[in-house]
C-alpha cells in the first residue's frame, strides 16, 4: 500500500515516533490508535529485545588481575562486583526498590570470564548506570574510568527534576562522609591483617572464622570503599566538562596537568622510599659491589645491616603490592624477597634522578597552571564566567582528594587479599593433612562457597570434591585468550566473539591521552618488570599493562604508552605524578611498534607517531 493511499498523515506518525525514541532515550514499542483526524497514544514500552549483543572489557581490571583466575579468586570476585555496585547504586540513586529488583540479573552478572580472565560485561555495567540521573556523565566518566572507549547504545528514560535533585543532594551527603568511610575501611583492613600475622595452622576455628570475617569485609562492608572509586570517577568526569567548556581544544591536555603531582598520593611512597634505599646501596662501595655480583637468594644475607634493615622495612610496608598482588596462585614480594631483590639489581643498573625533586617541580607546574586557567575563564561569557570562577579550583581539589582516597583504598585491598591468602593456605595445609583433599593449593581451586562448606564441617562428599577440584585443576592455564574489548551475540552462543577495535587517526595511533606534553625518543618494550635494566634515562617505555609492581620504572622514563589501561589506571596516575607524557588503551600496540625505535607521544592529543605506522 502506498503511503499516499493510508487514512492517515505517516509523516506525521514517524515525527510523533521521533519524539517519543527522544524523549525516552531507547527504542520503544508504541501502541497508538488514529480517530477524528488526531493520533492517540495508548502505550509506550521499551524494546528488550534488540540488545542482541554484549560488550566485555578487561582494559583496566586487568590491572588488578592480570592472570588467569582460580575457582576461589573468580567467585569471589563474581559476587564482590555484586554487592559493590548493588550498594553503592542504593545509596547514591542510581535506582530504586523496583528497579533494583529488575536489575538484578544486570547486577548478578556485572563481570564474567573469558579464557579464565576476569572481564567487565559493559553492557550490563551501562544499564545500571543508566537507570538513575545523570546516566550520560556516569557513563562516560566510567568509560573513561576503566579505559572503555567502544558504546553499546544502552540507555534508559529521563528522570524528573525531582529525581536529580534527590540523587544531588545524596552524592554532596556521601562525598562530606567521603574521608570517615576511607578511614572506616582502612582500620577494618588493619585490624584483619594484625589478627591474621599470629594466626596458626592448628587453630581452626580461627581460621574459620577470619577466612568468614574477610568475606563480610568484601562482600557487605566494602562499600565504604566503593565511594573512592566513585568520587574519583565523577570528580574525573566533571573536571573533564568543565576543561571542555574552558577550552575544548587543549580540554584533556589541561585536566591532566590539573592532576599531577596530588599530594599525599600513597602511590608515590614506595617510589621515594626505593630511590632512598638505591642511593644508600650505592654510598656504599661493598653493598654496591655485593648487588652487582652476588645472586638475589644470597646476597640479602651478605650487605650491611643499615641497608638489610632498609629492605626488610621496605618489604614489611610495601611487599605486598606488586604484580597480580589481588590473585592467590602468584607470589608477591613478602613470600619470595629474590623477586624484589632482583627488581632493585635491575634498577641500580640505572640512574635516575630524584624522584622527590621532579614531583616538586610538578607540583609548581600544576599550580602554576591553575593560575593560567583562571585567566582562560575570565575570558569566557559572563554567563559561564559566574559559575565556573567559583566552582573550578574547589572541584581540582576535590579530584585529587578523591584520587588520592582511591589509591590508599587501592593499598589495603592489596593487604586484605594478602591477609586471607595467608589464612586460606594455613587452611589448605589443615586440610590436606586431614585428607579433605590432596594437595595444600587444591583449596584455590574451589569455590568460596564450598570453602565455608569445609570450613565449617558441612561437606558430605569429599570423593566428589576432589574429582571436581581435579577437574578444574586440569583445565587450567588450557584457555583461549580473548581480546581486551569484544562483544557476544546473545542468541548464538556458539559464535565467536567480535573484536572491538579503535579506529584510529589519520596521522597515527589514537589512545587515551592520559598525560599531556610531547616527547620524542626510543622505545623500549618491556615484557617484565624485571626488564627494566634495558631502559635508560628518557626511554619511552612500551608494555601491554603497568600495574604497582613497575613503580621504580618512572623516575627512569621519558614518555609512557600502555596497551590497556584507563585514565585512572595506576600507570596512568603515577605518570602523571612525574610529568610524563603518557598515551594508554592502544589495542596490540606492543607488536605495532619496534622496539629501539624512534617514536613522538603527543600526550595531549592521545597520539602515537612514527615511520612503522605510518
Amino acid at each position: 500500500i502506498a503511503p499516499t493511499d493510508l487514512p492517515f498523515d505517516l509523516r506525521e506518525l514517524n515525527q510523533i515516533g521521533d519524539r517519543i525514541l527522544k524523549y525516552y532515550g531507547t527504542p520503544q514499542d508504541i501502541e497508538w490508535a488514529y480517530a477524528k483526524g488526531k493520533f492517540h497514544i495508548v502505550q509506550s514500552r521499551p524494546i528488550t529485545q534488540l540488545k542482541t549483543r554484549v560488550y566485555w572489557s578487561n582494559t583496566n581490571v586487568n590491572e588488578n588481575y592480570p592472570d588467569e583466575m582460580s575457582p576461589l579468586l573468580f567467585s569471589i570476585a563474581k559476587q564482590s562486583y555484586y554487592y559493590y555496585f548493588k550498594n553503592l547504586g542504593k545509596k547514591i540513586g542510581f535506582f530504586k526498590d523496583l528497579e533494583e529488583t529488575k536489575l538484578e540479573g544486570a547486577l548478578q552478572n556485572t563481570v564474567g570470564l573469558w579464557g579464565n580472565k576476569l572481564y567487565y560485561n559493559m553492557s550490563n555495567i551501562h544499564q545500571i548506570l543508566s537507570c538513575g540521573p545523570f546516566k550520560n556523565l556516569f557513563k562516560k566518566s566510567f568509560d573513561h574510568f576503566v579505559g572503555y572507549q567502544f558504546g553499546d547504545g544502552e540507555n534508559q528514560g529521563k528522570h524528573l527534576f525531582i529525581r536529580q535533585l534527590e540523587t544531588s543532594f545524596k552524592i554532596l551527603f556521601h562525598y562530606i562522609r567521603l574521608p570517615k568511610r576511607v578511614e572506616k575501611i582502612e582500620n577494618l583492613v588493619t585490624k584483619y591483617s594484625k589478627k591474621v600475622e599470629n594466626l596458626k595452622a592448628i587453630e581452626t576455628d580461627k581460621i574459620s572464622q577470619l577466612y568468614h570475617e574477610f568475606l563480610d569485609i568484601r562482600f557487605n562492608k566494602w562499600f565504604n570503599a566503593s565511594f573512592a572509586d566513585f568520587y574519583a570517577m565523577l570528580t574525573h568526569g566533571l573536571l573533564g566538562k568543565i576543561c571542555d567548556m574552558i577550552d575544548k581544544e587543549k580540554s584533556q591536555g589541561i585536566q591532566n596537568s590539573l592532576l599531577q603531582a596530588i599530594p599525599n598520593l600513597i602511590s608515590n611512597r614506595p617510589i621515594f622510599e626505593m630511590y632512598q634505599i638505591a642511593e644508600s646501596i650505592k654510598s656504599n662501595s661493598k653493598d654496591l659491589e655485593i648487588f652487582e655480583s652476588e645472586s638475589p637468594e644470597t646476597l640479602l644475607q651478605k650487605i650491611s645491616m643499615t641497608n638489610r634493615q632498609k629492605i626488610e622495612s621496605y618489604l614489611a610496608d610495601w611487599g605486598y603490592r606488586c604484580s597480580g598482588e589481588l590473585t592467590f596462585l602468584s607470589e608477591n614480594y613478602l613470600e619470595n624477597p629474590s623477586s624484589f631483590i632482583q627488581t632493585l639489581q635491575s634498577y641500580l643498573k640505572t640512574n635516575p634522578k630524584d624522584p622527590q625533586i621532579k614531583f616538586k617541580e610538578k607540583e609548581a607546574e600544576r599550580e602554576q597552571l591553575v593560575n593560567q586557567t583562571f585567566k582562560k575563564i575570565e575570558l569566557l561569557p559572563l554567563s559561564r564566567r559566574i559559575w565556573l570562577y567559583p566552582l573550578f579550583q574547589p572541584l581540582v581539589r576535590a579530584t585529587m582528594y578523591s584520587i588520592s582516597c582511591r589509591e590508599r583504598v587501592r593499598l589495603k585491598q592489596a593487604l586484605a587479599y594478602y591477609s586471607v591468602k595467608r589464612v586460606l593456605k594455613l587452611a589448605g595445609q589443615k586440610y590436606s593433612q586431614l585428607g579433605h583433599i590432596e594437595r595444600q593449593q587444591d583449596i584455590f581451586f574451589m569455590t568460596y562457597q564450598e570453602v565455608s562448606r569445609m570450613l565449617s564441617g558441612n561437606l558430605d562428599n569429599l570423593d566428589e570434591l576432589k574429582q571436581i577440584i581435579e577437574k578444574r585443576r586440569q583445565d587450567f592455564g588450557k584457555h583461549d585468550q580473548y581480546p581486551p574489548n569484544f562483544s557476544t551475540a546473545i542468541e548464538d552462543k556458539n559464535q565467536r566473539p567480535v573484536e572491538s577495535v579503535t579506529e584510529h587517526d589519520a596521522n597515527g595511533l589514537k589512545g587515551l591521552a592520559a598525560c599531556g606534553g610531547t616527547i620524542t625518543a626510543k622505545i623500549k618494550i618491556l615484557n617484565s618488570m624485571h626488564e627494566i635494566s634495558r631502559l635508560e634515562e628518557g626511554d619511552i617505555l612500551v608494555t601491554r599493562q603497568t600495574d604497582p609492581g613497575w613503580i621504580c620504572a618512572f623516575p627512569i622514563i621519558g614518555g609512557l604508552i600502555v596497551e590497556n589501561g584507563g585514565m585512572l589506571s595506576h600507570g596512568a596516575i603515577v605518570a602523571r605524578e612525574f610529568g610524563i607524557p603518557a598515551v594508554v588503551g592502544i589495542h596490540n600496540i606492543t607488536n605495532l611498534l619496534k622496539d629501539g625505535e624512534t617514536v613522538t607521544i603527543n600526550g595531549d592529543a592521545g597520539l602515537i607517531t612514527c615511520e612503522s605506522i605510518q
